[in-house]
C-alpha cells in the first residue's frame, strides 16, 4: 500500500481530470490537486524554482508511486528548512523508516515531540523507549507465508467468507478494455475470490454484478453471513472539485439471492467512508473515514443499526491516533479489533495492530511485530476467531522469481507490490499482562506531562509520559512486585506498588501526584521610624509544630524567606519569631495559620487577633513611651472604676514580654486621668491605677520591683486638649484619650 500519513490510500484516489497547462510549477500543482501523481512528478521535477508545497507534494507523490528514496530526499529538503511543520517531522520520520533509518528516524520523532510535545504520536514514540528496538526482533512461533496467486498488481482489502478468502485488486482479466486510473497508471479495483487451501489456486470474478466503472473493493460480510456491505466510488455524488470520494454500500442475503446495493445513509460527498467490518448479527459495524470530528488522518469510526437506522458514527478514541488508523477487522468473540496504522508505534509504513475490547472502547493496544509487520506497509490481517491462522497484506520486499523488487533506479514506474500473505500463530496469541490507571492530582483530575518511571526489584524498567487524559499503561513481561514513581514539576513525588500474579494479566493502579502548592513563608524587618529595610537583625525561627530552630541575619534588604517543600494544602504552620539586633528593642513575634492558597506567606502583612504583626525593629531610647514603639491600646480604665480591663490584658503581656526579652530595661508607669471631677480625686486614682499596672507586670518579669516604678499624674497632662474649664463640656471619646497610661523608658 503506498501511503505516508499524510498521503491519500489508494482507495481514496478516485477520478481522472485533465489539467490546463501553464507554467511547470503551476502545472505540477494542478495535476497535484487531480490526484495525477505520474503527471505531477513529470512536471514538478522539471520545475526550476520548486519551494516548500512543491517538495512536499513531490514527495507524496513519489510515495503513491512507492519509490521511498525519492520522497526522503524530498523530505530531508523540506525538514532542512527554517520551521519545518510538525507533520513535515513526522512524514520525513515515517520515510526514514520505510526505508530502515531507524537511528536517523529516531532524532527527527525527538525534534518532533521537542516542537509539539502534545502529539500523540511524538509522545507514544518517546514513551515506547526500547520497544521500538523490540518490535524489530522476529517472533518465534509466527509463520507467515507468501501466497502463490498473487499477482503483479496491487492485491490486498481481505475478507472471509464461506471457507472463501474475497479480496480487492487491480489485476484484470484478458479483455479488450481496460479501465485505468491515471492517478498513479494503475487499473480500478475490483472484487476477487479464491480459494487459498486449494492446490493452484485460481482468483476469479467475486460477484460481476458489483464490478462497476470505478472502485470496488473492501468487501465485508457479517457473521451470520446476510449481510455483506462494500466499498466503492459514490458514482453519483460529487464534492465541489468533481472529485467522487468513496462510501458504503449494502446488499442483504435472503437466503436465495442478494438484494440490490443500497447506500449507507452517513456516505458523504465531501469525505470518503470505507474498509467496513461488521459484527455476528450485522448490526455494530467499524469502518474507516476522513470525516470531521476525528484524531487526525484517518480514523476508525463505530455504527450501531437500532430502531431501524444505522445511528450516527462514533470515533473509536482509543485506537486512533493523529496518523491514520485502518482496515479494521472485528473478532466478536475475542473481544478484539485488529487494524493497521502508522500512528502508532511501528517498524515503518502501517504496521497492524491488535486491541482488546473495553466496554465500546479498546485498550491493551498491541503491535503484533515481526514478522507480520515490517519497515513497509503492513494491512488488512483477517483471522479465525480463535486467532490462530488468517491472512494479511504488505508491500515488502520478497524473494519470489515472479515479483519485482523494490527499487528507486525506474523513477516513474509505479511498483506494484501489495500482496497478500498467511499467517499462523504456533502458540496462542497473548496480549500479556499489563499494569494500567490514571495519574490525576488533588482534585481528581488527569494530569498531563507526568513522568511515570516503572521499576521492578527496585530497578527501572521503562519510563513514560503521560498524556492530556492521564492514562497509562505498562506491558510487564514477568510476575513480581513493581513499583511506579511518578514526578512532575510543582507536585510531589508519588510512589504506588503492586504485585503481578501468574494467573491475572490486568491489573489497576491509580497513581495520585498531590501538587506543591510551593508553599513558603516570608517576612521583612523594617526600622520602625523610615519603614525602611534593616540589615543586621538577628532571627531566631521556632517551629512550633517540629521544633526545629533556625537562626538568620538579615541582609540589605531585611528580608527572611523559606520554601516549605513538605508542606500542602490544608497543612497547618505556627513559628515564634525573636528580633534581635544592638541598641534596638529585642522582640518576640507568634504566627501561626492553616494553608489555604499556593505561594508564599507574608508573615509581617499577616494579622493576629485583628491586629497586623509589626517587625518593625524599635531603639532603645530613654524618654520613649514603651507601649507607642510597640504600637499596643494605651487605654486601660472606664471612667470611674481603678480595675483593669479584662480585653486589655494581652497588651500588658506584650509588654512583660518585651521586658523579659530585654533584662536591661526599666520602665515607668504613668497614669493619666480625664478632667472630670475634682483634681485631687484624679490624682488619687491615677496613682492607684499606675501602681495596679505596675503591680500586674512586676509579677510577669524577673527583678520586676527593681525595674519598674509607677507615678500618677492625675488630669495634669491631658492628651485630647479638653481642660474641663468654664461651661465646656469634654466628648466621651476625648474623656477616652485622657484616660490612659503610659510606659516611660528609663534605663536600657
Amino acid at each position: 500500500m503506498k501511503i505516508g500519513s499524510w498521503t491519500l490510500i489508494l482507495l481514496w484516489m478516485l477520478p481522472l481530470v485533465v489539467a490546463g497547462q501553464s507554467s511547470n510549477l503551476i502545472l505540477g500543482h494542478d495535476e497535484f490537486k487531480q490526484l495525477n501523481y505520474h503527471r505531477a512528478i513529470l512536471a514538478y521535477e522539471a520545475a526550476s524554482d520548486k519551494n516548500l508545497r512543491a517538495y512536499r507534494n513531490l514527495a507524496q507523490c513519489y510515495l503513491a508511486m512507492g519509490h521511498w528514496e525519492h520522497a526522503r530526499r524530498c523530505m530531508a529538503k523540506v525538514c532542512a528548512s527554517d520551521e519545518p511543520l510538525v507533520e513535515d517531522l513526522w512524514n520525513y520520520a515515517q520515510i526514514l523508516m520505510r526505508i530502515e533509518h531507524y537511528g536517523t528516524a529516531e532524532k527527527v520523532l525527538a525534534s518532533m515531540y521537542a516542537k509539539a510535545p502534545r502529539d500523540m504520536r511524538a509522545l507514544a514514540y518517546r514513551n515506547a523507549g526500547e520497544q521500538r528496538s523490540m518490535l524489530r526482533k522476529v517472533k518465534a512461533g509466527v509463520r507467515i507465508a507468501y501466497q502463490g496467486f498473487n499477482s503483479e498488481e496491487l492485491d490486498f482489502g481481505l475478507a472471509l467468507h464461506q471457507g472463501q478468502l474475497v479480496f480487492t485488486s487491480t489485476r484484470h482479466p484478458f479483455s479488450l478494455v481496460v479501465r485505468e486510473w491515471d492517478g498513479n497508471q494503475s487499473n480500478f479495483l475490483n472484487l476477487y475470490t479464491v480459494d487459498p487451501a486449494a492446490p493452484d489456486a485460481k482468483p476469479k470474478y467475486y460477484d460481476k454484478t458489483l464490478n462497476g466503472q470505478y472502485h470496488e473493493g473492501p468487501i465485508a460480510f457479517s457473521g451470520d453471513g446476510h449481510l455483506r456491505v462494500v466499498t466503492r466510488t459514490q458514482y453519483h455524488n460529487e464534492d465541489e472539485n468533481g472529485i467522487r470520494n468513496l462510501g458504503l454500500f449494502m446488499s442483504k442475503f435472503d437466503g436465495v439471492e442478494w438484494s440490490p446495493l443500497t447506500p449507507f445513509p452517513h456516505n458523504d460527498s465531501t469525505y470518503s467512508i470505507g474498509h467496513a467490518t461488521l459484527n455476528t448479527a450485522g448490526d455494530v459495524m467499524y469502518f474507516v473515514s476522513d470525516m470531521p470530528g476525528g484524531a487526525g488522518g484517518k480514523d476508525i469510526w463505530r455504527s450501531v443499526f437500532h430502531l431501524g437506522n444505522w445511528q450516527k458514527p462514533e470515533p473509536v478514541y482509543s485506537v486512533n491516533t493523529e496518523g491514520n488508523e485502518m482496515f479494521p477487522y472485528l473478532l466478536e468473540e475475542a473481544g478484539i479489533l485488529l487494524f493497521a496504522s502508522d500512528g502508532h508505534v511501528g517498524l515503518g509504513g502501517l504496521d497492524i495492530f491488535a486491541a482488546k475490547q473495553k466496554d465500546d472502547q479498546y485498550y491493551k493496544i498491541r503491535n503484533l511485530g515481526r514478522p507480520i509487520n515490517s519497515s513497509a506497509d503492513d494491512f488488512g490481517l483477517v483471522m479465525d476467531s480463535a486467532m490462530h491462522a488468517g491472512y494479511f497484506v504488505s508491500d515488502r520486499t520478497v524473494d519470489e522469481p515472479n515479483i519485482k523488487r523494490l527499487t528507486t533506479q525506474d523513477t516513474l514506474a509505479l511498483l506494484h507490490d501489495d500482496d497478500i500473505y498467511s499467517v499462523t500463530f504456533e502458540t496462542p496469541f497473548s496480549f500479556g499482562k499489563i499494569i494500567s490507571g490514571l495519574v490525576t492530582d488533588d482534585n481528581g483530575d488527569p494530569v498531563e506531562g507526568a513522568e511515570l518511571t516503572l521499576l521492578k526489584d527496585q530497578k527501572a524498567v521503562k519510563t513514560i509520559t503521560t498524556p492530556a487524559d492521564g492514562q497509562y499503561e505498562f506491558a510487564v513481561d514477568s510476575t513480581g512486585l513493581y513499583s511506579i514513581v511518578g514526578n512532575k514539576p510543582r507536585h510531589f513525588e508519588a510512589k504506588v506498588a503492586i504485585r503481578v500474579d501468574p494467573a491475572v494479566d490486568d491489573y489497576e493502579l491509580a497513581v495520585k501526584l498531590r501538587r506543591d502548592p510551593q508553599i513558603s513563608i516570608r517576612l521583612v524587618v523594617t526600622d520602625s521610624e523610615y519603614g525602611e529595610p534593616m540589615e543586621g537583625v538577628n532571627l531566631t525561627i521556632t517551629d512550633l509544630i517540629t521544633g526545629e530552630t533556625i537562626d538568620f541575619q538579615t541582609t540589605a534588604n531585611g528580608a527572611y524567606s523559606r520554601r516549605l517543600p513538605e508542606k500542602t494544602f490544608r497543612d497547618t504552620i505556627a513559628y515564634r519569631i525573636t528580633l534581635r539586633m544592638q541598641d534596638h528593642l529585642t522582640r518576640t513575634l507568634t504566627y501561626g495559620t492553616r494553608l489555604q492558597h499556593f505561594g508564599a506567606y507574608e508573615i509581617h502583612k499577616a494579622k493576629v487577633n485583628g491586629r497586623l504583626l509589626d517587625f518593625g525593629m524599635k531603639k532603645k531610647t530613654v524618654g520613649d513611651d514603651l507601649s507607642l514603639q510597640l504600637g499596643l491600646q494605651p487605654y486601660f480604665f472606664e471612667s470611674d472604676p481603678a480595675g483593669i480591663k479584662m480585653d486589655t490584658t494581652g497588651d500588658l503581656n506584650a509588654i512583660a514580654d518585651v521586658m523579659r526579652e530585654n533584662p536591661g530595661l526599666k520602665i515607668e508607669v504613668v497614669s493619666h486621668t480625664d478632667c472630670k471631677g475634682a483634681a485631687e480625686d484624679n490624682q488619687k486614682l491615677s496613682e492607684l491605677r499606675a501602681s495596679l499596672i505596675a503591680a500586674y507586670l512586676q509579677k510577669q518579669i524577673p527583678d520586676g520591683k527593681a525595674r519598674i516604678t509607677s507615678r500618677g499624674m492625675g488630669e495634669q497632662i491631658p492628651k485630647s486638649g479638653c481642660l474641663c474649664e468654664g461651661n465646656y463640656k469634654c466628648t466621651p471619646e476625648e474623656y477616652q484619650i485622657d484616660r490612659r497610661t503610659d510606659f516611660i523608658i528609663k534605663g536600657i
